[in-house]
């Protein structure tokens, strides 16, 4: 975040996302060819970690496009798509090109804003979807067009709550239901989605907990858990 100052005036803030990469350092062969015969998706994912040394970073790129504070980020498990959301709205970027994308229409009132993001990958599935919740608890799903280019269109937009903040939210790809997504809101309630291939979302459960807000939930298996913001709670 930068400002400026001229004579007479003051420029307004500049607010930049910088984004860091690891510096490449030599494998042997062999360790390259084990990590080659798994899953595609595996050998993706151990070959990144492999590749590069983790405790090294250099800068990469920043890129510009927020007028306002940027509050949180997600990044796809691919690492070729961001998003960035800030008191100015939803962005999301190509990181190899360097360039902001097109945001889909949206059902949404402006009034209503994003507070929470995560992309998915559904099993199967070569296209990108990101999950957003909103401080109205509305429910958002964008789904990658299946085309070369980078395009997303909303297939989900629905009320889950009684207008209470989202907080938290995470997914889980192992379910024969889909994907099952898991949100936290304001007023202590957990829910359990599932996003199935038509996408059509179907509720699990939803539970209301005595004492805890949930500042994050996550999955352990057919398990969930959950953190609570003020208490400590788990």
């Amino acid at each position: 975040m930068t400002r400026k100052k001229t004579e007479g005036n003051i420029t307004p803030y500049k607010f930049h996302l910088y984004v860091l990469r690891t510096i490449a350092t030599p494998v042997p062969i062999n360790t390259l060819f084990n990590v080659i015969t798994r899953t595609i998706s595996k050998a993706l994912q151990c070959l990144r970690h492999l590749l590069f040394n983790v405790s090294n970073y250099e800068l990469h790129c920043h890129l510009t496009g927020h007028q306002d504070a940027i509050l949180c980020l997600a990044v796809s498990d691919t690492g070729l798509l961001l998003a960035s959301r800030g008191f100015d709205g939803l962005r999301m970027w190509d990181i190899c090109s360097q360039s902001q994308l097109e945001k889909p229409m949206q059902i949404q009132s402006i009034h209503d804003p994003i507070t929470t993001v995560l992309w998915v990958t559904c099993k199967g599935d070569l296209q990108d979807t990101l999950c957003c919740g909103t401080g109205l608890s509305h429910l958002i799903v964008w789904r990658q067009r299946p085309n070369m280019v980078i395009e997303f269109d909303e297939i989900v937009s629905r009320h889950i709550g009684n207008g209470q903040e989202i907080m938290a939210i995470s997914s889980d790809m192992e379910s024969v239901a889909g994907v099952r997504i898991a949100v936290g809101t304001h007023n202590k309630q957990v829910q359990v989605w599932a996003l199935d291939a038509g996408n059509q979302l179907s509720n699990i459960f939803s539970i209301e907990l005595s004492t805890t807000m949930p500042w994050a939930v996550h999955f352990l298996g057919g398990d969930m858990a959950v953190f609570g913001m003020y208490n400590g709670n788990m």
